[in-house]
């Protein structure tokens, strides 16, 4: 059957690159040893830094002289939410002591959430800096609208009203833009509980910002029940890059793969160890993917992604390797078996000329040209034999291991689509290929499988 793809209502629309007011809450402000109640406006500002803000009036009770006071000492600070009995730590940026008595408050780290933690019909969640994207489907192509599933939970992605314009503004100014609404529900109709939502919401994040190539906000989640009044909010800000050009594995034209991939992802997620493996690998991916600071600080990022990877595949996982043959190994004999073990090429891809040409023979693979960049790049005296140019072609090798990464990850996931190959270099949107490994069986997700 035709997929739905009725745009919802958000709770809220959220301004790009502005400030949008959320909700009034009943809260405690704790500086040093003094409580104070008071009423706090909480709003999400994009600029300078995405941030939750808390504009706060305290009751008359509380004299303006001994808020001055504690201004100038400036303690610790932390908010409390009475509904929920939350507090996270905040800085304080402006205190005044006019009538009433106001101040000015950031979190510092942590999430609160205001309402009552129970089950809900679903939630929904803003979705920040997702590219605009066509899925195509045997029922026709869907703008900007996909369908996520695990073994629970569906969240369904779909553009906000004003898409185009959000687009528009955020490719003249950069910035932050909410592009989509996110939308959980349970795939028995049963209702969505707190926790459940926490660890969707946590999975979504960390799935798409590696679709993306780079960390996409998810802001403001909310659990509403059926008649669309909600139960909850949740005020946080999860990691989130500014809007720019990202090369990634997923092509724009061709987001139905996005299914398959976060069925694979969540799978793995299921399990304890994988959840931990993967959080950190895409950390790194997007550390290494973003080349504001230069492609060779990207080269030594992206090897320490690689090899973390080849320790956690060859000696955790399959035990291929022990712990002092894998520490005895060149860095290239470790990418190399791992590329091998998940039956990625070892070939230096023929688009990659420039890289190609400086190899000193034939014989130097993928690997080991890649691992030799990052060498010359680490231990500034080079080796006999290693380059015989004075300037290395980096781009291509950072391409090169970014290429191995996002394979990796997708092969460990049991991806078996198509992606958008960035060794292609000068390809266009909607140019896929197959992943090398096609429609061979998927490596198994039992740790300790051969």
């Amino acid at each position: 059957m035709p997929r739905s793809v009725d745009r919802p209502t958000p709770h809220i629309m959220l301004r790009p690159n502005g400030e949008t007011s959320v909700s009034d809450e009943d809260a405690v402000l704790t500086m040093g040893a003094e409580r104070f109640e008071c009423e706090v406006s909480v709003s999400i500002r994009f600029l300078p830094v995405p941030d939750i803000v808390f504009r706060g009036r305290f009751r008359p009770k509380d004299h303006p002289l001994s808020l001055l006071g504690l201004a100038f000492d400036s303690p610790p600070a932390s908010l409390c939410l009475n509904s929920t009995g939350d507090s996270a730590a905040v800085s304080i940026a402006q205190l005044s002591a006019g009538d009433p008595a106001s101040f000015v408050a950031t979190i510092m780290k942590g999430i609160l959430f205001s309402g009552v933690k129970e089950p809900t019909e679903a939630v929904q969640f803003h979705l920040i800096n997702f590219p605009n994207f066509l899925s195509q489907e045997e029922e026709g192509a869907f703008p900007n609208s996909a369908i996520l599933e695990d073994a629970e939970y569906e969240v369904q992605l779909l553009a906000v009203d004003d898409d185009e314009e959000v687009f528009k503004t955020l490719k003249a100014q950069g910035g932050f833009g909410n592009t989509h609404v996110g939308i959980i529900t349970r795939l028995d109709g049963a209702p969505v509980s707190f926790e459940g939502a926490s660890d969707t919401l946590r999975r979504v994040h960390c799935f798409l910002s590696f679709a993306r190539g780079a960390w996409t906000g998810i802001a403001l989640p909310v659990g509403v029940d059926d008649g669309g009044e909600v139960r909850w909010r949740e005020f946080g800000m999860r990691p989130m890059e500014r809007w720019s050009p990202r090369v990634s594995w997923l092509d724009r034209h061709n987001c139905q793969v996005l299914a398959s991939a976060y069925r694979g992802f969540s799978t793995r997620w299921a399990d304890e160890y994988w959840q931990s493996v993967l959080e950190k690998a895409i950390y790194w991916y997007l550390r290494s993917n973003n080349t504001s600071s230069g492609v060779d600080g990207g080269i030594i990022l992206t090897q320490a992604a690689l090899e973390y990877m080849a320790w956690t595949q060859l000696v955790e996982f399959d035990g291929t390797l022990s712990k002092e043959g894998f520490e005895r190994l060149p860095a290239s004999d470790r990418l190399r078996l791992l590329l091998l073990r998940l039956e990625i090429p070892l070939a230096i891809p023929t688009t990659l000329e420039a890289l190609s040409d400086v190899t000193p023979n034939a014989a130097w693979d993928g690997p080991r040209t890649f691992t030799e960049v990052r060498n010359d790049l680490v231990h500034p005296v080079r080796k006999k034999g290693r380059f015989g140019v004075a300037k290395l072609p980096y781009f291509e090798a950072w391409t090169l291991g970014q290429w191995y990464l996002e394979l990796v990850l997708l092969r460990l996931m049991g991806f078996d689509g198509v992606y958008h190959d960035r060794t292609r270099l000068g390809g266009w949107v909607g140019e896929v290929r197959p992943v090398p490994w096609g429609t061979k069986q998927e490596v198994s997700t039992n740790r300790g499988d051969p």
